[in-house]
């Protein structure tokens, strides 16, 4: 014998509030996604321009009239925005072209005020000290000396000297010279003259001091006590200037009778060499 069938148990509907719970989630979920989709859809589409724009509301605009208002309204919107679109184009060109016209000038002022102030700082007699109120005080003191109406003429060649970084300074001699006579001084050696610039060299305390205390009046009345008949002048050539300062300065030809004494002094402290001590050291050796 079989046994018998099993019956089929019939499966209980779901509550209505169960259904109507699960037919609203369902609809919320279509319509987020819906959503969704159109704004992707939106991103992805490009914005019109405004060409087309004028085209769409000129169509509409006119198309009441039929099909020519349609196509003579499209025309005519899309005219009006493509010479609209130029006109932004224009303006925006201008405006770019305006901007980086004002960043260019604006970078070429702020580079010439830099360069401005590195002149200016290269122009400025300054005095080296450990004390800053030491240190002013003799830059400005060597500053209004360079200033002073006797030392801004060339003590050689009586060349006009306009600025102080235009002077050059003896300072073992204590006077105040054009470019082309302190050229003219270093062929006389750093024995008699030594030469440096009040602006583009080094001073200390000490030296400017010691400057301080001469000029170009000074050693106008050392140096030339009684006038020479001819000086050089601004335009000499380089010769003339040369055998002119060794005259000056060397061999002290118009300097005061006080002045050569003293030099002549100097000299005969001076120890003399031997006769043969300037016999080179290698010829020495090999003579041994």
């Amino acid at each position: 014998s079989q046994p018998p069938p099993r019956l089929r148990q019939r499966r209980r509907p779901p509550p209505p509030h169960q259904v109507v719970e699960a037919v609203a989630v369902a609809t919320a979920a279509a319509q987020a996604q819906a959503q969704a989709q159109a704004a992707a859809a939106e991103e992805d589409a490009p914005e019109m321009t405004m060409s087309e724009k004028g085209a769409f509301l000129g169509s509409v605009a006119f198309s009441p009239v039929g099909v020519p208002g349609l196509v003579v309204g499209g025309a005519l919107g899309f005219a009006a925005g493509y010479f609209a679109e130029q006109v932004d184009a224009a303006r925006g060109h201008v405006a770019r072209a305006y901007a980086t016209r004002v960043q260019r000038e604006r970078r070429v002022e702020s580079e010439r005020a830099n360069t401005r102030k590195a002149l200016e700082a290269l122009e400025t007699v300054s005095v080296q000290s450990d004390d800053p109120e030491e240190a002013a005080r003799t830059s400005a003191d060597l500053t209004a000396f360079l200033c002073a109406p006797c030392n801004t003429r060339c003590a050689d060649c009586s060349a006009r000297i306009k600025r102080p970084a235009d002077a050059w300074v003896s300072t073992s001699l204590g006077v105040v010279v054009c470019v082309n006579c302190a050229a003219a001084h270093r062929s006389l050696g750093t024995s008699v003259s030594r030469i440096k610039s009040p602006v583009y060299d080094q001073w200390d305390v000490p030296m400017a001091t010691a400057l301080l205390a001469k000029g170009n009046d000074r050693g106008a009345a050392d140096y030339y006590a009684t006038p020479p008949a001819r000086m050089p002048g601004p335009k000499a050539p380089m010769e003339e200037r040369r055998a002119h300062v060794r005259e000056k300065y060397v061999r002290l030809r118009w300097a005061t009778p006080e002045l050569r004494a003293a030099r002549q002094e100097t000299l005969a402290k001076r120890p003399r060499k031997a006769a043969g001590a300037r016999r080179m050291a290698s010829l020495s050796s090999d003579a041994a």
